[in-house]
């Protein structure tokens, strides 16, 4: 067998390994889903003596070629061996191709790897600078809103359908077990792409909160804002829920995420069965291609997403509101708020998309997505009522100061006309 089918059978049995000691959902599917789409299939080699490998027979010019082997080398000793018919020595056995070409092919596997997580790493600094400059780049509203778009579209269509790097609250569990248990560090790096975009929300939610990844790096929270937006051009209506509803349906995602996190206590396999619940698998994972009952949920979730933003995010995501527990311990606090908001001003709270900010001018930070709308309004002298009065008082300080100006001016003119006169 050559090196490469090595490397794909012990691939598949590493992540069945991790799946069955950890449970993260469709780690093997993933896995395996990236290895089939990463190489060609491989061509059967021909079988050496002792071994009938892949169900082929041995054909009479290697049965005689046994026969001839004395019993004292052992027919096991030509095992590994290429044999070659004759009058073929000039050109290389099929054994030898299909070495060279699953060399190859491993090879390409491992450099489109490398590519992807270089590329990654580069899109997630991108959005590191992102955060530290944010205040640089919401004073410039069209170029924020460019930057914005083209993320979520990094996020849908790279990290998500392309890279299959979707989020999962069962890794949340799975990682709980890890602490706990004998499970090998090293098995998180079976799947590079994951690990990395773990490392990064683990990271980001411990500096500013839950929100960077709920509105910058989830595929499907990407894809509902991206068909919202897409549903104002078109002229459809958008619908928002009353607060005292809204409270009530933000509690959901809490129960579901308690009620999967008990049930994973005492299996874990139906733990997996009910996170069904989520459409990530579907929408993401699998791009729609699986039964038609799951595909019906996850455009259901879609369709209401396109008049309620962000449906899901908001009041059935159990991963969201897992990531809002260590979100408590976050250090930056860099979202401005000023003493007017809420008090009297409302504007932020009316635009916030997610319903994040409270009648009295504060910022929900465990239901903020941190999609720095509320900070372009913030240092807009068109949109913030405080800065608009200001700007207003300001122009017509100078419109008072330049007619007086030109009053002296026309006074001191007047004298010199008179005398000329």
């Amino acid at each position: 067998m050559d090196r490469y089918e090595d490397g794909q059978q012990a691939l598949v049995a590493l992540s069945k390994l991790v799946e069955s000691s950890s449970g993260s959902l469709s780690t093997s599917e993933v896995m395996r889903q990236r290895a089939t789409a990463s190489a060609p299939p491989m061509t059967s080699s021909v079988s050496v003596p002792g071994n009938q490998i892949r169900g082929e027979s041995l054909s009479p010019s290697t049965k005689e070629h046994e026969e001839l082997v004395p019993e004292s080398v052992g027919k096991s000793s030509l095992s590994g061996i290429d044999t070659q018919p004759e009058g073929s020595l000039d050109e290389p056995s099929e054994p030898v191709r299909s070495r060279a070409r699953g060399g190859s092919m491993t090879q390409v596997a491992v450099v489109g790897l490398l590519l992807f997580v270089a590329l990654l790493c580069a899109g997630l600094a991108f959005l590191l600078g992102v955060l530290l400059f944010q205040d640089w780049l919401v004073l410039r509203p069209r170029l924020f809103e460019r930057v914005r778009t083209g993320y979520l579209l990094f996020t849908v269509f790279f990290i998500g359908w392309y890279g299959l790097a979707q989020l999962s609250v069962l890794n949340v569990f799975t990682f709980g077990q890890a602490l706990f248990s004998a499970c090998r560090w090293e098995s998180f790096l079976i799947d590079p792409l994951l690990f990395l975009l773990w490392s990064f929300v683990a990271f980001t939610v411990l500096l500013w909160g839950r929100g960077v990844y709920c509105g910058w790096l989830c595929p499907f929270g990407a894809l509902q804002e991206l068909l919202f937006r897409s549903g104002r051009r078109l002229g459809l209506p958008s619908w928002e829920l009353p607060a005292m509803l809204h409270e009530r349906l933000s509690a959901l995602k809490y129960l579901i995420l308690i009620g999967l996190f008990g049930l994973s206590l005492h299996s874990f396999p139906a733990a997996e069965r009910a996170a069904e619940l989520e459409p990530f698998k579907t929408a993401v994972t699998l791009r729609f291609a699986r039964e038609w009952y799951f595909v019906a949920y996850a455009l259901g979730l879609l369709a209401l997403g396109l008049f309620i933003r962000k449906f899901y995010c908001r009041y059935l995501c159990a991963l969201g509101a897992a990531l809002t527990f260590p979100s408590r311990f976050r250090i930056f606090d860099w979202l401005r708020r000023r003493k007017e908001c809420g008090r009297p001003c409302q504007t932020c709270g009316r635009e916030c998309e997610v319903q994040a900010i409270r009648p009295t001018g504060e910022i929900n930070d465990l239901e903020c997505h941190y999609c720095l709308d509320c900070q372009v309004t913030y240092w807009d002298d068109h949109r913030c009522p405080p800065l608009v009065e200001r700007r207003r008082k300001e122009e017509r300080r100078l419109h008072i100061k330049l007619a007086l100006e030109e009053e002296r001016h026309d006074e001191a003119r007047a004298p010199g006309v008179d005398r000329s006169g």
